[in-house]
């Protein structure tokens, strides 16, 4: 079937104007007829005598005015107008990327079949296509058809049949119908089968996958693939070092003789593409006009770097992203784009013209800690030329700059803030979703510990958390364990050894670690402890009182406080000489050299201190679907951006998303949280699993004296069979599993 194709692509283009005199502009159109690859020129220059020059990018140019240009490849070109003015009091220059796209739209109705090895009359029919943008349409030459893209088909006839796959692209962009005949037989004395496919990678025109149709251990398979190379494997994977036709053989031959067949083809290897595409769509919210929503038009199947500025000295990465800026004004948005072959970057800017208007509808919760039903909601905008409209979720709502609600049930609601100005200049809207949840007690590693008076390796450990709705999980650092809460331990030597605690609530929704260090057989010295507190001085917010939690004389102290100055007072005193965010550092060593210990904190001076970046999260599983699971960031702050990574491809920017996966298994979640003014940003994965009736978390512990030595432990349950994979081809069935990786 003949193919027709017609697109008809305008282009817009504004590029660099450099004029050597006023009043002299270089300008141009360019409409662009994909089909023929002809780019028609309008000439928008200041009007005049002028003498013009064109160069369109592929080494051919023109003297015209308004040019017509045939390219003889699609590609990306960069043409430049320059404009002469006949008396040379005026010279400018306009150059801009006119893009010729290839219509190569990857429709393939080829199609492989193989006869059933006992019944000569079933077929399994397979396209080479395998993709879910195109509709598959079978015609099996008796009346019946199919629209699944690898259907098995049994006649009740013997005879030949002539077998017709129609491919369609969903968005109507292309068709094409292959046809090949099939012989049914009562009886398949044919045993070999040298069909064969293959499948262009998404990212790279010069690679393929290539595979037998035959799939059978008795036979014996060869692809030459018609560059001089070959390979004996069923399903090779190849990458061709040029473009260009190819003719492809593959020969199956049977182990013991009986049968050789080959089929060959000619497979068309196009050139890497290597132009990129930055363009953008931008979208306006409904209730706010300074909230901006960015998508980028080149798909993540080929480009794996997006990166935006947004004009107001802010930036952010993704392919959609959502920006809402704190003022009007011409903004400046450009987008940079990079292929995930490398193969090119792009750089793309457009300007916006934003309304001046001071709307801002976003808001902060607190929850009263007495009431697990009561909420208390606060606007980010103080001013009473506005109206503030609430609504809570339940069906009730509430006016007021600052209001609470006392819920009757725990549960999830979507509350909604407007504020509009009382002249009527402008609105905005901001909703989010809300867990209104009973007070949890959360995952809490800390621990203490006594040593015997009279055996100095006998060592009493304490939990300070004391529930029966955590598992514990001690790590003694010789290579022992126990789950008990407050276990007794007995070391065969003196020495070091880092003890570790790891709490994990049963229901799966914290777990925790805490370690420290101890000493025994000896007199044991006053541990290393390099916790500090610090106070800001109340007149001069950039003078700070340091204090070192541990007062001993038999330690030094050496203070670095992250400006290029340093200490080594026990309490120093320091007045910094620039507002900002400075990381100090408190290091303790004992005197004796027996311990050393580092602690560093960050401190923001000169202004009021923001929210810290925190992006911990919980999660919940539906209890009717294990499939469906409940995230809700720890951090409940509008000034903050969310991104969810769910592992399986997909995301979210809801603060508390609740997010259906398809198939049981692992997943690794992650949260990104990042403050609307880019002061800080912070990443935090954690790992889940889903499976019917079964929730598996697990600990491990790095051996301090080995560190290729890991502990691995799940919860002890004996109702349960374990069998730990630890990435490297080895494996173990105990619950409490030691693994050395060489």
């Amino acid at each position: 079937m003949k193919k027709i194709f017609y697109l008809s692509l305008i282009f817009i283009l504004s590029g660099l104007n450099n004029s050597f005199a006023q009043n002299c502009i270089s300008a141009f159109t360019a409409s662009v007829n994909a089909s023929t690859k002809t780019v028609t020129f309008t000439n928008n220059s200041t009007a005049g005598n002028n003498f013009y020059y064109w160069n369109f990018g592929d080494g051919t140019s023109s003297t015209q005015a308004a040019p017509s240009k045939t390219y003889s490849t699609p590609g990306a070109f960069r043409v430049c107008l320059t404009m002469v003015k006949f008396d040379s009091s005026c010279t400018a220059v306009m150059c801009d990327t006119v893009f010729i796209p290839n219509l190569n739209t990857g429709c393939n109705a080829n199609f492989t079949f193989i006869k059933d090895a006992t019944n000569g009359k079933k077929f399994y029919f397979s396209s080479v296509l395998n993709d879910t943008n195109f509709k598959y349409i079978w015609t099996f030459g008796d009346n019946t058809g199919s629209d699944n893209r690898t259907p098995i088909k049994t006649y009740s006839q013997t005879g030949t049949y002539n077998v017709c796959l129609r491919v369609t692209k969903k968005d109507s962009t292309c068709t094409i119908q292959v046809c090949q005949s099939v012989t049914a037989t009562t009886s398949n004395n044919t045993p070999c089968n040298a069909n064969w496919s293959a499948v262009k990678n998404a990212t790279n025109n010069l690679k393929y996958q290539f595979e037998a149709a035959m799939n059978d251990t008795a036979y014996k398979y060869k692809f030459t693939f018609g560059d001089g190379t070959q390979s004996d494997s069923r399903a090779p994977l190849k990458t061709y070092t040029s473009p260009g036709l190819k003719y492809v053989c593959l020969t199956v031959t049977k182990k013991d003789s009986t049968c050789t067949l080959t089929k060959c083809d000619s497979l068309l290897v196009s050139p890497p593409d290597t132009t990129c595409d930055a363009s953008f769509n931008i979208a306006t919210n409904a209730t706010n006009p300074l909230k901006k929503v960015f998508t980028a038009f080149a798909s993540p199947n080929s480009y794996n770097y997006y990166f935006w500025t947004f004009g107001d000295g802010t930036s952010a990465q993704g392919r959609i992203v959502e920006k809402t800026y704190t003022s009007g004004g011409l903004k400046n948005v450009c987008l940079t784009v990079r292929k995930i072959d490398s193969s090119c970057t792009k750089t793309n800017c457009v300007q916006i013209n934003l309304p001046n208007t001071n709307c801002s509808s976003g808001y902060t919760i607190q929850k009263d800690p007495n009431n697990s039903k009561k909420v208390y909601f606060i606007s980010n905008l103080n001013d009473t030329s506005f109206k503030y409209f609430w609504t809570y979720g339940d069906g009730t709502s509430g006016d007021g700059k600052n209001s609470f609600r006392t819920y009757a049930n725990h549960g999830k609601y979507k509350v909604c803030l407007t504020v509009m100005k009382k002249d009527s200049s402008c609105t905005s809207t901001t909703c989010d979703s809300i867990s209104v949840m009973p007070t949890t007690v959360n995952c809490n590693a800390n621990f203490t510990f006594d040593k015997d008076q009279t055996n100095p390796l006998k060592v009493y450990f304490n939990a300070s958390l004391q529930d029966t709705a955590f598992r514990y999980f001690w790590n003694f650092g010789n290579g022992t364990s126990s789950d008990s809460k407050n276990p007794i331990k007995t070391f065969s030597n003196a020495g070091w050894y880092k003890v570790c605690l790891t709490v994990s609530k049963k229901d799966s929704t914290c777990t925790q670690t805490k370690c420290d260090s101890i000493l025994l057989g000896q007199n044991t010295p006053v541990n290393c402890n390099a916790n500090f507190s610090f106070q800001k001085d109340a007149a001069n917010p950039l003078k700070v009182y340091f204090n070192a939690s541990l007062q001993d004389t038999s330690f030094r102290y050496y203070w670095n406080f992250g400006n290029g100055t340093a200490s080594d007072s026990k309490n120093p005193i320091r007045t910094f000489t620039n507002a900002g965010w400075y990381k100090v550092c408190l290091t303790v060593s004992k005197k004796d050299s027996s311990c050393s210990l580092t602690k560093c904190d960050s401190i923001l001076l000169g202004q009021n201190t923001p929210v810290n970046c925190n992006a911990n999260f919980t999660f919940e599983k539906d209890q009717s679907n294990h499939l469906k699971v409940y995230f809700r960031a720890t951090l409940q702050d509008t000034n903050f951006r969310y991104i969810w990574n769910f592992g399986n491809g997909t995301s979210s920017d809801s603060r508390n998303p609740i997010r259906t996966f398809t198939t049981n298994g692992w997943y690794k979640v992650c949260l990104t949280v990042k403050k609307k003014d880019s002061t800080c940003i912070a990443t935090k994965c954690d790992s889940i699993y889903l499976a019917p009736g079964c929730s598996v978390n697990f600990s491990f512990n790095r051996n301090i004296s080995n560190g290729n030595q890991f502990t691995f432990e799940t919860a002890n349950d004996t109702t349960s069979n374990y069998i730990w994979f630890f990435g490297d081809g080895s494996s173990s069935n105990v619950r409490l599993a030691s693994h050395t990786y060489l």
